[in-house]
């Protein structure tokens, strides 16, 4: 992809709430936030990342 200018556009989509919940308790006991997380997953699997994301990188960075 050209690296022209790389702004930041708004993506929705939606989600159980009982799974948005799990998903907001994990990220808050690893010291992290959703936004975060889903960032890194969506560069490992388009290939911006060699491994998936851990938890345990995550506790590290903070």
């Amino acid at each position: 992809m050209p690296e022209e200018e790389d702004r930041e556009v708004e993506y929705r989509f939606q989600i159980a709430e009982s799974l948005r919940l799990r998903f907001k308790v994990a990220t808050t006991i690893n010291k992290t936030n959703m936004k975060d997380v889903l960032l890194e997953f969506i560069e490992w699997y388009v290939g911006d990342r060699d491994n998936p994301p851990d938890k345990r990188e995550q506790r590290k960075r903070r």
